[in-house]
């Protein structure tokens, strides 16, 4: 192979893997991290943002256009940092889908489906 075959098939793989790694990442983001048994918090969905965040941003906007305005509850953490604490939110967006038993389950982001 010539220098200039060599350089493409180098730039295609990374592309390749760059696409791959990024579809990865978005899948696992999507799926629950974790459940919570008792959140203290009244039924519903909640998103955790922090000022600065553009993907809190992102999040707002889909949840806004999934949802409606009203049909989200959005915590900041410059509001309500106790609440972050309480509930141990440790990366922003984070999406908690609260049941009417009051437990909750946990989305890195926004869920697929709030």
């Amino acid at each position: 192979m010539d220098d200039l075959t060599t350089r493409l098939v180098v730039v295609g793989v990374t592309v390749v893997a760059v696409v791959v790694f990024s579809l990865v990442l978005r899948h696992l983001r999507s799926r629950p991290r974790r459940s919570i048994a008792t959140t203290g918090l009244r039924p519903g969905t909640y998103l955790f943002t922090s000022a600065g965040c553009e993907e809190c941003d992102r999040a707002r906007r889909l949840l806004a256009d999934r949802s409606g305005v009203g049909g989200f509850v959005e915590v900041a953490w410059e509001r309500d940092p106790a609440v972050f604490d309480r509930l141990g939110v440790d990366a922003v967006p984070s999406t908690l889908i609260v049941a009417e038993n009051g437990s909750g389950v946990w989305h890195a982001g926004i869920p697929r489906n709030p």
